[in-house]
């Protein structure tokens, strides 16, 4: 299934930074990235236990790993707090799946300098990182795996259909 691996050659290490939830987007890209290349994840429950919200040195994790890594890729999410982005001598990307609920400067602009390239799920916002945090930033869709949401063929039962999402604080 890995090219690579079929020609010779050995997959690249992707470093996954996400906090384990089966339900997250980072969930999905982790299995559609093992089909592909190695992948270690960080965060809270993983390969690299960290707990969310501690501050964790990248150099010094990337140290203490047994493999080095081709790829720093963080998920937004309630994670671990990375820092020395630029100190780690490996490319760090950053996915902002939800710039749309919590995009301010305080908080995302100012996180985004810190890596190489920012991945935005709204394509809209992509310029915003890039006028704003100055960071290469380009439009990376959110998806849904195939393999978990598959179109079922099934007689309708109703004509009409309503979706809605209740938060704890709209109640």
């Amino acid at each position: 299934m890995n090219e690579r691996a079929d020609r010779g050659v050995e997959a690249p290490t992707v470093l996954l930074v996400y906090h384990r939830d089966p339900t997250t987007t980072a969930a999905y890209l982790e299995a559609a990235l093992r089909q592909r290349v190695r992948v270690t994840t960080v965060g809270e429950g993983q390969d690299v236990h960290v707990d969310r919200g501690v501050p964790v040195s990248l150099p010094d994790l990337l140290e203490r790993l047994s493999d080095p890594c081709d790829l720093v890729l963080e998920v937004e999410g309630n994670n671990v707090e990375t820092l020395g982005h630029h100190a780690s001598g490996v490319p760090c990307a950053w996915w902002a799946i939800d710039s749309h609920l919590h995009m301010s400067y305080d908080r995302h602009f100012f996180k985004a300098k810190f890596y190489d390239h920012v991945f935005v799920a709204q394509k809209h916002h992509v310029v915003r990182y890039q006028d704003w945090a100055w960071t290469p930033s380009s439009w990376l869709p959110l998806a849904a795996d195939p393999t978990i949401f598959r179109p079922e063929r099934v007689e309708p039962r109703f004509d009409i259909g309503f979706v809605v999402l209740l938060r704890y604080e709209d109640v």
